[in-house]
């Protein structure tokens, strides 16, 4: 196979490996559940496999630190649906099983899910996940088009890899509604929620989130000289907070998207005029005392 290029990235290794098809199949899909992908109608088919060691996305870029143990692997997958049919994927939704030379096998999560193309030879641009959080969804071509193609990302693949059988997530009999948590009274991390001053350490911009109703805002961005950057384009929704900030003596812009909470530590993706990437904000401890 030849090389590729990938999201402007030179891809290496390139090796086709086990491709076969899967069918979204359920036992007994409930409509209820949020953001579930149709089992009837869907395929995904495995029509490609390549494995890298870098990558430029569009919201962060991967570079693997142990090459010789482990490559990345970019799974390109035929999706059936019908035509006209809106399409939203979940990286969460995905999970890679695969047996290797030796016979043992393991699970990769996916981490990575592509643009959508009605061509399987153009490249498509990767967006990267933390943790699952995340989707990608078609746009109004693809929408229209009954076969699109997008790749799925998965990290830590050994070199004797040689199996692929791509798991799809089926809706079960689990059900169980619950009320929630709240930070009232709670004077932990935990309960601390997102409120408070995040430092971006490596530029030593000081970013105020506060409460407002049910969610946050973002109330004030400072530098650690004290020159302040005007906060706009503030959203909260399903639990992701999203802000952009300008700086005025360069005319730089950065936007905001929060990923993970970790008590104290923030982890979001950035992308701005100087590029794109993550990064993890620190909460200041704004306790009295030792």
């Amino acid at each position: 196979m030849s090389l590729q290029t990938r999201c402007g990235v030179v891809l290496v290794a390139a090796v086709l490996i086990g491709l076969g098809a899967v069918v979204v199949r359920s036992q007994e899909a409930e409509p209820g559940v949020p953001a579930l992908l149709n089992p009837a109608d869907t395929r995904f088919e495995i029509v490609d496999a390549t494995f890298i060691t870098e990558l430029t996305g569009d919201n962060a870029d991967y570079a693997e630190k142990k090459p010789d143990q482990y490559h990345a692997l970019v799974a390109t997958v035929k999706v059936t649906k019908p035509a006209g049919r809106a399409l939203t994927l979940h990286p969460a939704d995905f999970a890679l099983h695969y047996r290797r030379a030796s016979g043992d096998h393991d699970v990769a999560p996916c981490n990575g899910i592509s643009t959508f193309s009605t061509d399987r030879g153009v490249d498509r641009t990767m967006s990267f996940f933390s943790a699952g959080f995340g989707s990608v969804s078609t746009g109004v071509t693809t929408q229209k088009s009954d076969v699109l193609y997008t790749d799925l990302f998965f990290q830590n693949m050994e070199p004797d890899t040689r199996e692929l059988y791509l798991l799809v997530a089926q809706p079960v009999g689990a059900h169980l509604v619950v009320s929630g948590w709240s930070s009232a009274g709670g004077g932990g991390v935990t309960g601390a929620g997102l409120e408070g001053v995040w430092e971006d350490t490596s530029t030593k911009t000081r970013m105020t989130i506060a409460r407002q109703g049910n969610g946050y805002t973002v109330v004030a961005a400072v530098d650690d000289g004290g020159e302040a950057y005007p906060v706009s384009d503030v959203g909260w929704a399903d639990g992701v907070l999203k802000w952009t900030y300008s700086v005025p003596s360069t005319g730089y812009k950065v936007s905001w998207t929060t990923v993970e909470l970790r008590g104290d530590e923030l982890e979001t993706r950035w992308v701005g005029t100087a590029g794109s990437g993550t990064e993890v904000l620190h909460r200041e401890n704004t306790h009295d005392g030792p």
